[in-house]
């Protein structure tokens, strides 16, 4: 869900801002590790309520049934073009196809979708700074909630209309919204960035990542970016008891704490990010996916992963992931990248 959007430069980079954390990898109860591998290359992967993962694969959409057998659903009369975006909300798939705009479809794994258009309120005042024709691209959907570059949307129909909740006009010109997490007190946190390509190279050094937070149900949000050390934050996770995790492009997953904010090692490149099953799910744009739990990492996959949602892990080459057990390794050269967002 994330990777599709960016045009990633990897850089070295020792990033000093944060305090590193880099304990010895003690024992890991469950870890991530191959199940499966699709007969084509992926694009997407979206996890349902009832926990069926989809996967977008060779232009059809793909299920797994009670059977944890892969079925092509096949792409029905969903437009020609790529489909860099696929979310699961109630019963009904989103999927957005390059160029084309977001579709919606009520779906069973096994049958064909049919699909209809569904960008009723999907509309943003900031685009049309960048172009009038420009409209909204998802990027991650999280319950009712949708990230897009343009803003932050919500829906209250499952996906078939959508009223705008923030607006990157009065948001310091926060452009590419990319998570949403809500934390078990009902807080909702957002994070945005504003694209290179998008400035002349003499104000790159302008650039910012922003988090945001409303503590109303999204009717007013704030800017919790204070003392945040990254540009580039993707992904959002919140643990059981409340802590906050950022995924981020430039050093990896950033942990909040009471005196700040400190790093958990891994992979440096983050694009997407959960929490499951008592640990931290990420995926790296160059190293595979990745679980953390109680200090240690354990991983598969060396190349770009797509996405990680309950539970499932999904790479770019089909390969794809789930919980099993495990001992837990250390990433190997964690910290040894930057990834840079490029529209």
């Amino acid at each position: 869900m994330r990777t599709w959007l960016a045009t990633l430069a990897l850089i070295a980079c020792n990033p000093d801002e944060v305090e590193r954390e880099r304990p010895d990898a003690p024992r890991s109860s469950l870890g991530l590790r191959q199940v499966e591998k699709l007969p084509a290359d992926a694009e997407a992967l979206a996890t349902g309520p009832d926990g069926t993962p989809w996967v977008v694969a060779d232009g059809s959409i793909w299920c797994r049934d009670g059977s944890d057998t892969w079925v092509d659903s096949g792409r029905g009369d969903l437009p020609v073009g790529a489909v860099p975006f696929l979310g699961a909300v109630d019963d009904a798939l989103l999927a957005y196809v390059w160029g084309k705009g977001l579709h919606r479809a009520e779906v069973a794994c096994g049958a064909e979708p049919s699909w209809s258009l569904a960008e009723d309120g999907l509309q943003a005042p900031i685009l049309d700074i960048v172009s009038p024709v420009a409209r909204p691209i998802p990027w991650q959907l999280e319950g009712e909630w949708l990230a897009a570059a343009g803003g932050v949307f919500r829906t209250d129909d499952a996906g078939r209309t959508w009223q705008l909740a923030m607006s990157g006009a009065g948001t310091d010109l926060a452009l590419l919204f990319t998570d949403l997490a809500t934390s078990p007190d009902g807080e909702l946190w957002a994070t945005s960035v504003l694209p290179s390509s998008l400035l002349p190279p003499e104000f790159e050094g302008l650039l910012k990542g922003t988090l945001f937070r409303s503590t109303d149900g999204g009717e007013t949000w704030v800017d919790a970016t204070e003392g945040f050390p990254s540009k580039y934050p993707l992904g959002l996770a919140f643990r059981d008891d409340g802590v906050l995790f950022v995924g981020t492009q430039d050093q990896g997953v950033l942990r909040r704490t009471e005196s700040g904010w400190s790093t958990l090692g891994g992979p440096t490149d983050v694009v997407a990010l959960e929490w499951h099953a008592g640990g931290l799910h990420l995926a790296s744009a160059s190293r595979g996916v990745w679980r953390w739990e109680d200090g240690a990492w354990s991983g598969v996959g060396n190349g770009p992963a797509i996405d990680v949602e309950g539970g499932v892990g999904l790479l770019a080459d089909g390969l794809v992931a789930g919980l099993a057990a495990d001992e837990g390794q250390r990433p190997a050269g964690a910290g040894d990248a930057t990834v840079h967002v490029v529209l």
